[in-house]
């Protein structure tokens, strides 16, 4: 089983992740249109007749600072920022996944230390009980949660809890570590084709739609 798990389904599970991530991507494209200028007849305006129409730059950064999440809920989104980004970097600089890497493929990546891969592991598994307490417990985030909610947070927290198990080997470690691999390839799976799809989305809409949260202002595609 721990064979069959780490070679052939982990192939399968990298497989179906990378071509989801370009389904996706070739998705947002095909869904998506370059938004051309709007064509003027006549004399062109001047700019400071232009800028009259239009709130000041001053005025546009305090609506979109008054309507967003820092302002509303600063605490809660910067936890939640710190979360994504230790999930996504924490497996990924894994001394034991890198150490895989290195027997499969001769190839060792930069890898944190196990101290810092343990309080990196503790930190999301406590970051995943203060959000499943908010999903149970903050009435306007329990209105909102469904049935699939609770599916994508196992599907996310079960990964790492497995992880730290195996590693601490406070359960049997060679059940923990196949439970802990079949997991992380489901969690894989599921990426392009579910709400978690929204750490492809998120770049794609910053990058390359047109809105007042884009990162640049070069984003000029708009959905269709």
């Amino acid at each position: 089983m721990y064979e069959l798990v780490r070679g052939p389904l982990a192939l399968v599970s990298f497989i179906i992740f990378f071509l989801g991530i370009i389904y996706q991507v070739v998705y947002f494209f095909k869904n998506t249109t370059k938004q051309e200028p709007a064509k003027i007849y006549g004399p062109l305006p001047s700019k400071k007749e232009i800028s009259s129409l239009y709130p000041s730059e001053d005025i546009k950064r305090l609506a979109r600072w008054e309507g967003s999440a820092w302002s509303m809920e600063p605490v809660f989104t910067i936890l939640t920022s710190i979360f994504h980004i230790l999930v996504i970097i924490t497996p990924i600089f894994l001394l034991a996944h890198n150490i895989l890497i290195q027997e499969s493929w001769g190839i060792f990546p930069p890898s944190f230390s196990e101290r810092v891969s343990d309080i990196l592991t503790i930190t999301i598994l406590a970051f995943g009980v203060y959000f499943l307490y908010r999903r149970l417990f903050v009435s306007k985030i329990k209105a909102i949660t469904s049935g699939g909610d609770f599916f994508m947070f196992l599907i996310v927290f079960i990964p790492y809890l497995t992880g730290f198990l195996a590693y601490h080997q406070i359960f049997p470690y060679k059940t923990m570590i196949i439970i802990h691999m079949i997991s992380g390839e489901i969690m894989l799976i599921c990426i392009p084709f579910s709400k978690l799809k929204h750490m492809i989305f998120f770049f794609l809409n910053r990058f390359f739609i047109k809105s007042e949260y884009s990162f640049f202002k070069t984003g000029n595609r708009v959905w269709t």
